[in-house]
């Protein structure tokens, strides 16, 4: 409460001082003065973030499947906990370390849920990802499972796409009995070229079957 009172109190007078300020004809004195506030408040601030810096890594202990996704999270948390502190209101009577560990956990879990969803994405099988790719597409509902959906596809697929297009669906979907469905980070790495890039191509690859479905179906 002390340092949260003392930082306040710094950019309170800055704040009051900046008002006097003449934007035509500023006064050198004044705004030193109102730095030397501003550069107060920053060394107290600092020190609130250095008191809670192990509250951060605690929680990014648990959310942390190995050290890369550690140094992640610590990262984004530190961040977070910069903004609580600004936000922060002590005369609640609130502990900050209450408000930070909320503040962090809830971004956290935030991050967490949103890996999930995307390696959930990115080991998707054939029938889920071809099913979501048409799904919206088809005139009749049960075109893609009568028309033997993944034989259909392929065929459109091996046609229409570029060999590489083809051979990054064909990892993604699993087409290939020998294998299972490849991640964007595996079929990154048999093109050397990004995961994002492969997400890109696999995208338009699917647009592209998509219109013909939409073809197909018409």
């Amino acid at each position: 409460r002390s340092l949260f009172r003392q930082m306040n109190c710094y950019r309170y007078q800055a704040a009051k001082l900046a008002e006097k300020v003449d934007p035509y004809a500023p006064d050198g004195r004044l705004i030193d003065r109102i730095d030397a506030l501003l550069d107060e408040s920053r060394l107290v601030r600092d020190q609130i973030l250095h008191a809670n810096l192990r509250l951060v890594v605690s929680l990014a202990r648990k959310y942390s499947n190995g050290p890369n996704e550690m140094d992640e999270l610590i990262s984004d948390g530190n961040l977070v906990l910069m903004r609580a502190v600004d936000s922060f209101d002590y005369s609640r009577g609130f502990r900050f370390s209450t408000y930070a560990t909320h503040a962090v956990s809830r971004e956290f879990f935030r991050r967490y849920r949103q890996g999930r969803r995307r390696r959930d994405l990115e080991l998707l099988t054939e029938p889920d990802l071809l099913s979501s790719a048409v799904e919206c597409v088809d005139t009749e509902p049960d075109i893609v499972a009568r028309a033997n959906q993944a034989a259909n596809l392929q065929s459109l697929m091996k046609c229409h796409l570029s060999s590489r297009d083809y051979e990054i669906l064909t990892m993604r979907l699993g087409l290939d009995p020998t294998r299972k469905a490849c991640t964007l980070n595996e079929v990154g790495a048999r093109f050397g070229i990004s995961k994002e890039r492969v997400r890109q191509l696999q995208t338009r690859a699917i647009a592209r079957i998509q219109t013909l479905a939409r073809t197909a179906g018409d």
